[in-house]
């Protein structure tokens, strides 16, 4: 399945662009727009979230893929694919973290927030986190515990933020006594 042609205003802002690609990105993105003529900020942008899609097309399009809450107009879309997770957050929300194995999760802030609450079940985890803007600078990056419990994650409006499982946080406090 593919989008309808994604056109903006090139006078807009970048977030505008990302937001407007992150609306596409369950389904094949098309673009209209004469990539030459785009300011930089916004082939940043574009570049950014192309590149993220192609690495995440396989669970976005052939993942199992649940939208949450219809009564609400789908706020929070989840793929799954093996162990590799991608979860779409449309607005300031708690973003339950699923608690069955997976290795990677990227979380899309498709919203203006400057945040994501995780509402985190299930074993402790120690996570590399990376999370990006919307022109793709990276922001920040470093290790994330994550224990049961809500969790605030600073990532910016259209940004996201990638988590890869390190390890249990059981196995590591089990290992150190």
């Amino acid at each position: 399945m593919h989008s309808e042609p994604l056109i903006w205003d090139q006078d807009s802002a970048p977030q505008t662009l990302a937001r407007l690609f992150q609306g596409a990105l369950h389904s094949v993105p098309q673009v209209s727009a004469h990539l030459t003529a785009l300011p930089a900020a916004h082939r940043a942008s574009l570049r950014f979230w192309l590149a993220t899609w192609r690495r995440l097309s396989a669970v976005l399009l052939d993942g199992h893929v649940e939208p949450g809450h219809p009564d609400e107009l789908f706020p929070l879309v989840l793929a799954a694919r093996g162990n590799r997770r991608v979860i779409t957050s449309y607005t300031d929300r708690l973003v339950p973290l699923p608690a069955e194995a997976w290795r990677t999760l990227s979380i899309v802030n498709a919203s203006t927030a400057s945040r994501i609450l995780l509402e985190v079940s299930g074993p402790p985890r120690l996570l590399r986190m990376e999370t990006f803007d919307a022109l793709g600078q990276r922001q920040q990056a470093g290790t994330l515990p994550l224990t049961p419990g809500v969790h605030e994650i600073e990532v910016p409006p259209s940004g996201l933020c990638s988590l890869v499982l390190s390890s249990s946080l059981f196995a590591l406090s089990s290992a150190a006594s």
